[in-house]
């Protein structure tokens, strides 16, 4: 009985040092298998909680600042890159309108007609604009006439007008260096702006026909 005594004892001792729901979840089932008419052995579980410690507010932003400084990084490592490449899809646009005018204008110049008496500037002078007469395939004249205005390079054809490079040209000049050399000098082409701008600069030297 002694033994018997000291047993419920210390069974009910580690019952009632137990939190409240672990005791309700006991009754519960200890009346379910007393109702069945079953036999309970009780094994109380009591959790180690000693020397556990949680998270504090120190680590929490410690935390949230380290993963603030990641995602800094990656969106500006994100950004460098998307400017990269909108910078050389940029330039190559500009690059490849820039060649497009020098070879259209090579190639009338080329083929311009009597350059010594009928092409202005005339030989030996600068000018921002060149004009001239070529003959073509039908015998027929056409006057021809390549200008800045603007920010945009224009070409006048028999007095028809059209734009060749829109927007991007900050300064061209022709030089009529002999009777039959002419350069196109400082052909400039400026894109964007601030960090994103891009400037071009080309040159063409053109050889006309001797009549």
């Amino acid at each position: 009985n002694r033994i018997q005594k000291r047993q419920r004892y210390t069974l009910l001792r580690g019952y009632f040092s137990r939190p409240p729901v672990e005791k309700r979840f006991d009754e519960a089932h200890r009346g379910l298998f007393l109702a069945r008419g079953q036999t309970v052995n009780t094994v109380f579980v009591i959790p180690q909680t000693a020397g556990r410690k949680g998270v504090g507010i120190i680590e929490v932003m410690v935390v949230i600042a380290i993963s603030g400084v990641l995602l800094l990084g990656i969106f500006g490592l994100f950004r460098n890159s998307f400017d990269i490449w909108e910078s050389s899809l940029s330039g190559y646009d500009v690059r490849r309108q820039g060649r497009a005018a020098l070879d259209e204008m090579t190639e009338f110049i080329r083929q311009a007609y009597s350059p010594v008496t009928q092409m202005y500037p005339p030989p030996g002078a600068v000018a921002p604009e060149i004009s001239f007469r070529y003959i073509r395939r039908d015998d027929s004249a056409c006057s021809v006439k390549y200008y800045k205005e603007g920010d945009s390079l224009w070409r006048s054809m028999d007095g028809k007008k059209s734009v060749m490079i829109n927007g991007i040209l900050a300064g061209i000049s022709f030089k009529h260096a002999s009777d039959y050399i002419v350069e196109i000098e400082s052909m400039t082409l400026e894109k964007g702006s601030g960090r994103n701008s891009r400037s071009f600069s080309m040159e063409r030297t053109v050889q006309i026909r001797s009549e």
